[in-house]
This record gives structure tokens, C-alpha cells and sequence, in this order.
């Protein structure tokens, strides 16, 4: 949970919306729509936009916001589309809206608390000119009949091992390996497609124990400070015995470059990596036991920015 004291936990982005998190429903006609938010972890907040009908939620958008130093950024993936991101313009006590004004429809989504137990939703923004403002709006409603999809049945029953994963990395940068052992069938595969040019697969937790030490050893050289670490399942699509999870996880840490590798010597940055993975896993007398990961996608971030997606800089480190 995001957890910070004092002037630092009323200043980050995440501790100023949790008004948010919860269930907010609307109903038209015979359709009921659920918008969930759940609690932040460190640097992120998950959200889900289901639609329902004849009491079975079918998960049809997956929501993140997401901190990227001070910034908050709003990401959106429906179905079957490609993910949009947001950065916020206003994020208040009863507010929040974000923007992307390179987006077609819409360039800009809001949430307004106008009432304990009521919020309003407004996308708007056509690039094209033809689409007006859309307003929604939400009651406040209890979750407990929300999670009745398989799908969300199997999220139910692998938070826990998640969040192992979560509570693991708060001590050590690379524990997620081990993770990954702990929890491997027999067979199973770790596969790194993320970077050209470096695609691994490795069927050993010995081998993967390995990965993290390299990792671990290469980090030690900045001297990293306060580490944070969050693994978050986005999605999740089961079937029968066997389940499918799409995970962020995110590193962040800070350090002085004393040596003025990045810009001037002495100043403090922040920096960290953003990874992205499926986990395949099957249900085996009552437990869940994981048959591979894919890891599919790989951002570096610095102080605020991203300046690495899969292994292509995107912007020079700061100077």
C-alpha cells in the first residue's frame, strides 16, 4: 500500500486521489457499468471499466494511473486497442483531468467528486471537431458483486502471490527472480523478448537466480537509495484450470551522480525501470504453479521521463 508520512504523503500524486478508489456504477436501460479503482501500491493505481449484464462482469477496459516523478499519467487500455496515456493538468481533493492533445477522441478525460457518494466522468476533445463532450455519471456502490467473472475469480486467488512478489522486491532489487523460481512448475520457461538482440529463455531458477545477481551487481555501482518496487496484475483472462496475467512491474530508486556521469556532479536523480509480462499459470490440486513468463516490454525512466522503450533511447539522459 502506498504508505508515506508526513508533507511527503499529502504531496504525492497518488495520496491526493484516493477519494477514487472504490466502486462507482451507472445503470442505462439493462446494462450496468462498473468503474473500480483499487488502493494505490507505491507508484501505481489500478482501475477496471467493466460492463455488465445478467449479473456476470465482463472487464472491458483496464485503467492505470501511474507516477512518473511529480507527474501523474492516466493510461487506458480497452479491449481489443492500443493503450493511451494521459498526463494530468489538475489534480485536486474533487478533481482530477488529464490530457493528450495528440490523441483523436478524446484528448481529455476528467473525474469530478461532486458529491460523497457521486462522481462525474467527462471525456471530450475531437481532434477531428465531430464528436461532442460526453458526460457520465457515477454512484458510489458496494464491490462485493462485481468480482463474478472467472477472470476476476483467478485475480482473487493470485493477489496473494503477487503480492509476495511486491513485498519481496521492497527489500532487494532482484528477488522477483527468485519469485519466479519459487512458484515455477516443472518445465517452466522465463522469456525475454523485450530488447533486440537479447532474447533469452531460461528453464533453470538456478540460471535466473544468475540474471539478478548481474542486474543486482550493475545497480550497485549508482549507489541506489530507497528503493520501491510494485508488481501489479493488469489483466487477467482464465479459463478452467489455467490463467493468463498481464503484470507491470516498476523499479524506482534514487542516487547522487557524484561522479557527474548524467550532468552535473552531486545532483540527485531519480530513476528506474518499467517492465511489462505475461504470466502463464495452471491450477494443480488446489495451488497455482507458474509455466512461463514472457516479458514483452522494457521502459527506463529518469527523473520523470522515459528515455529507453525496448532498448530505443527515446531522449538523452538529463543534463
Amino acid at each position: 500500500m502506498l504508505a508515506p508520512s508526513g508533507a511527503a504523503a499529502q504531496s504525492h500524486p497518488l495520496a491526493r486521489v484516493s477519494w477514487l478508489v472504490g466502486c462507482w456504477e451507472r445503470t442505462v436501460q439493462n446494462r450496468r457499468a462498473v468503474e473500480r479503482w483499487y488502493a494505490p501500491r507505491r507508484s501505481m493505481m489500478l482501475g477496471t471499466s467493466q460492463s455488465i449484464r445478467d449479473g456476470v462482469a465482463r472487464e472491458t477496459e483496464q485503467l492505470r494511473l501511474v507516477t512518473y516523478g511529480d507527474t501523474l499519467v492516466y493510461d487506458a487500455h480497452p479491449a481489443s486497442q492500443a493503450r493511451t496515456q494521459f498526463r494530468a493538468r489538475e489534480v485536486g481533493a474533487t478533481r482530477l483531468v488529464f490530457a493528450n492533445p495528440d490523441h483523436d477522441f478524446p484528448q481529455q478525460i476528467s473525474y469530478t467528486l461532486v458529491a460523497p457518494d457521486s462522481l462525474v466522468a467527462v471525456v471530450e476533445g475531437d481532434r477531428a471537431g465531430r464528436r461532442p463532450p460526453q458526460t457520465f455519471q457515477f454512484r458510489r456502490a458496494e464491490c462485493g458483486d462485481v468480482d463474478m467473472s472467472p477472470s476476476l475469480r483467478a485475480r482473487a486467488e493470485l493477489e496473494a502471490l503477487y503480492g509476495d512478489l511486491d513485498r519481496a522486491d521492497e527489500q532487494a532489487f532482484t528477488a522477483r527472480y527468485d519469485w519466479f523460481g519459487a512458484y515455477a512448475a516443472p518445465g517452466y520457461a522465463y522469456v525475454r523478448w523485450a530488447l533486440p538482440g537479447s532474447e533469452v529463455t531460461v528453464t533453470d531458477p538456478a540460471a535466473l537466480r544468475d540474471i539478478g545477481q548481474r542486474i543486482g551487481t550493475s545497480l550497485a555501482q549508482l549507489r541506489p537509495r530507497a528503493p520501491r518496487y510494485a508488481a501489479l496484475m493488469e489483466r487477467v483472462r482464465a479459463a478452467g484450470d489455467t490463467a493468463e496475467v498481464l503484470v507491470s512491474g516498476r523499479l524506482s530508486y534514487r542516487f547522487t551522480d557524484d561522479a557527474g556521469r548524467f550532468g552535473t556532479a552531486g545532483r540527485e536523480h531519480e530513476r528506474g525501470t518499467v517492465e511489462r509480462w505475461i504470466d502463464s499459470w495452471v491450477r494443480h490440486n488446489g495451488a497455482w504453479r507458474l509455466v512461463r513468463t514472457w516479458v514483452f516490454s522494457d521502459e527506463v525512466f529518469m527523473d520523470g521521463r522515459v528515455i529507453v522503450r525496448d532498448g530505443r533511447p527515446l531522449a538523452a539522459e538529463p543534463r
